[in-house]
This record gives C-alpha cells, structure tokens and sequence, in this order.
C-alpha cells in the first residue's frame, strides 16, 4: 500500500548523480579527481592541498555548491568538474530501473540535477531510461536549479501549479532532503538511512514498493 501521507503524491522529483544510480568507490575517485584539479588550478594549489580542502570542506557542508562558495571559486567552474572525469564507462542499461519507471507511470517525473544537461542526457541514455519520461528537467544552467537554497523546489511547484505537498522529491543527499521538506515537500532518502526524510529505502529500486497501492 502507499505510504502513508503519501497517498495525494502526484509529482516525484528525481536527483540524478548517485540517485538513479548506485555510487562505488571508482565513480568517487573520478569525480573527486575532478574536484581535486578544478581547486588546484583555480586557487594556484598543489592537487594534495586540493584534496584536503575538498574533503574537509564536503564533509562539513555536504554541498558542493557550499565548497565553491567558501572556496570564492565560481560555481559553474566547481560544477563544470564534473566533465572532467567522465564515468559513462561506469554506467549500463538498468532494467531494474527502466521497470522502475514504466511502473510508476500513473506519477509525473521530474529530473532536479546539479549536472549540467549535455551530461545528464549522455548518461541517462546509457541508463536506458528515456529523456521523455520527465516532463521537465532543471539541470544546472537553470537559473532557479539550487536545490540546497530551496529556489528548485519552488519553482517546479509553480509549474506544476499543485501544492508542495503533493510533490515528492527522492534524493540521496542528506541537505537536500532538509531543504525540501523545508519546502513542504515530502522526501524518499535513497542508498540508505536518513531519519529526516519520510521514507528511507536501501535502495532506489524501493521507491515503487513505498508508491505503489
């Protein structure tokens, strides 16, 4: 049966990076090795300093866009990182989450992503999942793509003219999902545990067990 307080849902906002797919140590160390060079080079640092002012400031903040602001580094810069490692190598077709939603059918999707597009469609392809099966996707050349700040969420509900409450975001990121509960939106925490979302499921193929009546 649906979760409960979840049953008037009519909108799931998907995260993509490490949402739609389960992160592994490789597809961090490749990430990481691109966050590493974008500090060193724009802060004139040696990728070791890099390094450690990346992982100390990601684990206080859990933003990558807090990492850029309290490195002053623009954040389209930290974000355009992301590209410089590319880890489609990494990435199959998911039946498992092509039935996933070709089962959630009756709901409608969209994609709330930090990647910038031309990487968000590259690799959802290689996922196997259609660009057609959201009706809209705030990628981060959106001018209102801050989820952190709540600006994503607020948007997407004026789109969809329906109350915050109806919405349903599905992340794997701890910060986000206090934002958009913040936002009134109700919140399924993926890949583990996070006791301030509604719902946490181990894995992101459990969503449609938590929707499904």
């Amino acid at each position: 049966m649906v979760f409960p307080g979840f049953e008037h849902v009519e909108v799931l906002i998907w995260d993509f990076d490490r949402t739609l797919y389960k992160d592994t140590p490789e597809i961090q160390r490749r990430n990481r090795q691109g966050f590493y060079s974008c500090i060193a080079e724009q802060k004139s640092v040696s990728l070791e300093t890099a390094n450690g002012l990346f992982e100390s400031l990601y684990a206080e903040h859990h933003s990558l866009t807090k990492v850029a602001q309290a490195l002053d580094i623009p954040g389209e810069v930290m974000n355009s990182a992301l590209d410089r490692e590319d880890i489609s190598d990494l990435l199959e077709r998911d039946e498992g989450l092509i039935n996933l939603f070709s089962g959630l059918q009756s709901y409608r999707h969209i994609q709330a992503t930090r990647s910038q597009k031309p990487r968000w469609q590259r690799l959802l392809g290689k996922l196997g999942v259609l660009e057609s099966t959201f009706e809209m996707a705030v990628c981060y050349e959106h001018p209102e793509s801050s989820k952190g700040s709540g600006h994503a969420f607020r948007y997407i509900a004026a789109q969809t003219g329906l109350p915050p409450e109806k919405h349903l975001v599905i992340e794997d990121c701890k910060y986000i999902i206090r934002a958009a509960k913040k936002e009134g939106m109700k919140t399924i925490y993926v890949w583990g545990a996070c006791p301030e979302a509604d719902v946490s499921v181990p894995t992101v193929y459990g969503v449609q067990g938590v929707l499904q009546p």
